[in-house]
């Protein structure tokens, strides 16, 4: 993950900013880089699926690996809970010109179990940017279509 693309300075200072190449870019830039380390978000391997700069959205997929298996077989509800803080915190990075942010509050609904097969798709979206603190929601879904696995709502500050 490279989080620099979203340093305030680099986003305050691009005339570009809040369009929708600008946000496909920054996104993008942000999900395809491997700094080469085994951190919690590297691991997580986000993929870049969809946003949409007037929506205010963004969708990250998460390919379900062996090691996000909890003893039932299926994926751990803290490896669901984080895919949804980093694609809504990534949300906030971005919506609200922010160089970082911090989880005020994550509140997740689990509604079937996700099991290990193919990809679990977050499409976050910014409910309110306020000066201090975004509101965000979002859901978890099989495939673009499919009935929702999750859904959360969080603040960010």
């Amino acid at each position: 993950m490279n989080y620099t693309v979203f340093e305030e300075n680099v986003l305050n200072s691009d005339p570009l900013y809040g369009t929708q190449t600008h946000m496909e870019r920054t996104i993008r830039t942000a999900t395809d880089s491997d700094a080469g380390i085994d951190t919690y978000n590297n691991l997580l391997s986000p993929r870049f699926v969809s946003c949409s700069a007037e929506a205010q959205t963004l969708t990250l997929g998460f390919s379900c690996k062996p090691w996000m298996l909890n003893p039932h077989g299926i994926i751990h509800g803290g490896i669901i809970a984080s895919a949804f803080d980093l694609t809504m915190g990534m949300l906030t990075r971005y919506c609200g010109q922010l160089g970082s942010c911090s989880t005020l509050h994550l509140d997740v609904q689990y509604m079937r179990p996700v099991l290990y097969e193919g990809e679990m798709l977050v499409t976050a979206k910014a409910e309110k940017i306020g000066k201090r603190v975004c509101f965000m929601s979002a859901v978890m879904r099989p495939d673009p279509e499919g009935d929702p696995l999750a859904m959360a709502t969080a603040q960010f500050m």
